[in-house]
């Protein structure tokens, strides 16, 4: 007999790609022995915009000399839909 059930995961914000989430005794019965685990395994996907270094959120972004010396602002929309204003008023240095 087949039986379907739902499992609600929470994936907290910052958990390394890998990471492995684990629910003990959660998977189907089997005769003469016990449920097995449920393991999860977070596995990142890569993203148009943005790259993860640890914890941050990378972003690259071309600028032009004139707003390298004299300052910028533009617009990003947010993995969360926010959008964030990005604004730099002195020199901007390359890295």
């Amino acid at each position: 007999m087949n039986k379907q059930a739902t499992l609600e995961v929470v994936v907290e914000r910052g958990i390394p790609n890998g990471h492995t989430i684990q629910y003990e005794l959660e998977s189907d019965h089997v005769l003469d022995g016990f449920p097995g685990d449920i393991i999860l395994k977070i596995i990142e996907k890569k993203h148009s915009k943005f790259e993860r270094k640890g914890d941050d959120l990378i972003m690259t972004k071309k600028i032009s000399l004139k707003e390298a010396l004299t300052g910028v602002q533009f617009y990003v929309e947010h993995l969360d839909g926010n959008q964030l204003v990005i604004r730099e008023d002195k020199v901007i240095y390359p890295k």
